[in-house]
């Protein structure tokens, strides 16, 4: 396991001004040819926003502790709870088919394929501070204000980045020699929408059902993210240090996956 983590530092770092620029690429690709072009990762989430609100918020009339459904820290917790959730189903939506979709480099010998995790992530990554910008702009226009406490988020963001870059190594290399891994993904970050307090607050889970919910890492992200963008508070130390061991673990057993498996992939695609 060290010997994964010392290759993907010095991976990381050999190849960093090519994951950036296979970024922008990915970035420049989705809105290649649109009228609005970046405009619309802008309009997405806001989009998004406004329909979830309305169903669950008016609709539904779902519970939130003693915050009202109607009120404006309604729209902006549910907000962050899209974006978390945002960026893990961009991640793993787009490693499914990662490897597959990307053939051409699997030919080239000096072409180091781990990096590409790393471009889906930063197109992803890109996808979340706009929102994030949109998230800013609307607690500015709902509340009149924004929290200092926001300078804590690259705590949360960093581990959770691990944990997502390793489970894209695992889908990846997954997807190469089981093609229904992409049906399966979309199920997944499907559920996982539903099976995250997204929608709801964690308080609202019967206590039997709250282990089973506090297991799901994308739980402890998403509650320390409004912590942090909502509640303008700093995160808790021991969630830190839990999101910190799964990312940490996560990247290496991907990684070390994803190395091991390298090896068919010419022979299948």
């Amino acid at each position: 396991m060290i010997r994964t983590l010392f290759f993907g530092i010095k991976s990381f770092r050999k190849n960093h001004e090519l994951i950036w620029q296979l970024s922008r690429r990915e970035i420049s690709l989705r809105y290649s040819g649109s009228f609005l072009g970046i405009i619309w990762s802008f309009i997405n989430p806001l989009a998004m926003l406004m329909v979830y609100s309305f169903v669950f918020g008016t609709v539904f009339k779902a519970r939130w502790g003693t915050v009202a459904t109607d009120s404006h820290n309604y729209t902006i917790l549910l907000f962050v709870g899209m974006l978390c959730h945002g960026l893990f189903a961009e991640c793993l939506g787009k490693s499914a088919t990662l490897i597959v979709g990307n053939s051409n480099y699997v030919k080239k010998v000096i072409f180091p394929l781990d990096i590409l995790p790393w471009t889906v992530i930063g197109a992803a990554l890109f996808h979340f501070f706009t929102g994030l910008i949109v998230l800013s702009g609307l607690q500015l226009a709902l509340t009149k204000e924004l929290s200092w406490a926001i300078v804590y988020l690259p705590l949360v963001l960093i581990p959770f980045i691990l944990f997502l870059a390793g489970l894209s190594w695992l889908v990846s290399a997954l997807g190469v020699y089981f093609r229904d891994i992409n049906q399966l993904v979309g199920m997944i970050t499907a559920i996982m929408m539903f099976l995250s307090p997204v929608f709801y607050s964690i308080d609202s889970i019967p206590e039997k059902f709250r282990p089973y919910m506090l297991a799901n890492p994308l739980t402890l992200v998403i509650e320390q993210a409004r912590q942090i963008l909502v509640y303008g508070s700093a995160p808790s130390p021991d969630a830190l240090l839990n999101i910190s061991a799964i990312g940490l673990l996560s990247a290496l057993l991907g990684l070390w996956f994803f190395n091991k498996t390298r090896r068919g992939f010419s022979d299948v695609l």
